[in-house]
């Protein structure tokens, strides 16, 4: 990939794809290609990449797990910035004048089959009373973007984030409780002004969800109990709704649903937990429609 002073045209999804090299992994990463592909529905002219940006997240994914590994892994990731002007039209010592432009990063760990440590991408385009689609949960970002021979720029990007697991130091359920975090952390009308903090990363999650004396890897998935502990332990006041089977008629089903309904469009996200044919899947909802094919 090119150098960070560089703002790189693209033209095409195929070549967004060729560009960051990832080619042979797009087909088993089904949330790293929608993100692609979000950005490319806003019609994504131009990015700039940074390449050995140092993550926070996956800095102390590094140290707890990475690091020990036999094969060597960098410490360092690449963060992509998307941009829906054209190249020759961005100025990379002057970003502030494309701000509207601007359509997100995304950030991937440097491993063979690179995941997404952290997203801000603008909401889909879908949103709106045309089509009953609402992206309910929102925050505005500050992005700061380090270009080298340039000071640091601030840009900032209404979303929300988006944190993909690895399957070895945290699974679904450590994404989901992270990216709520972020969100909570840098929500100003929900988050406490008082006891402001950063937000958790995977890592960090993992240590909360398992006992001192314990340390394995990968990291088996966590029950609705325990998420609800470790949210506790993160300083918010978490319940389990849980939706019983055995009812002959639909309405717990509909009451588990409007108590969902009442948290999203209060702006405050739901972990739900999905049952599979192995163990069980946790996302995170912000958002309502009735097109079940628009998300």
């Amino acid at each position: 990939m090119n150098n960070t002073s560089v703002v790189i045209p693209i033209s095409s999804f195929s070549e967004l794809i060729k560009l960051l090299s990832l080619e042979h992994v797009l087909n088993s990463n089904i949330p790293l290609d929608r993100i692609l592909k979000i950005v490319m529905m806003h019609k994504c002219k131009s990015v700039i990449v940074e390449e050995n940006h140092k993550h926070r997240g996956y800095s102390e994914e590094y140290v707890e797990f990475y690091s020990t590994t036999f094969k060597k892994h960098s410490p360092l990731t690449t963060r992509i910035h998307f941009f829906s002007a054209n190249a020759k039209d961005i100025d990379p010592k002057n970003l502030k004048n494309n701000e509207n432009h601007y359509l997100g990063f995304c950030v991937l760990r440097p491993v063979d089959s690179p995941k997404v440590v952290e997203a801000i991408i603008r909401p889909p385009i879908f949103e709106g009373h045309s089509n009953n689609s609402f992206f309910i949960c929102k925050n505005e970002y500050s992005v700061q973007i380090n270009i080298k021979g340039s000071k640091k720029q601030l840009l900032k990007i209404r979303a929300f984030p988006f944190i993909q697991p690895d399957g070895r130091v945290g699974t679904c359920a450590h994404g989901a409780i992270a990216t709520i975090d972020h969100y909570l952390c840098n929500n100003e009308k929900i988050s406490d002004r008082k006891n402001k903090r950063i937000n958790y990363f995977i890592a960090k999650i993992h240590k909360l969800a398992v006992r001192d004396d314990v340390k394995f890897f990968p990291r088996i998935g966590l029950s609705p109990e325990e998420i609800q502990r470790v949210l506790r332990a993160m300083g918010y006041h978490a319940q389990v709704y849980n939706r019983l089977d055995d009812k002959p008629y639909p309405r717990d089903r509909l009451a588990l649903w409007r108590i969902i309904h009442y948290y999203i469009e209060s702006g405050i996200p739901v972990i739900l937990g999905l049952p599979t044919a192995t163990m069980g899947h946790a996302m995170t909802i912000i958002g309502h429609s009735s097109d079940p094919h628009c998300w």
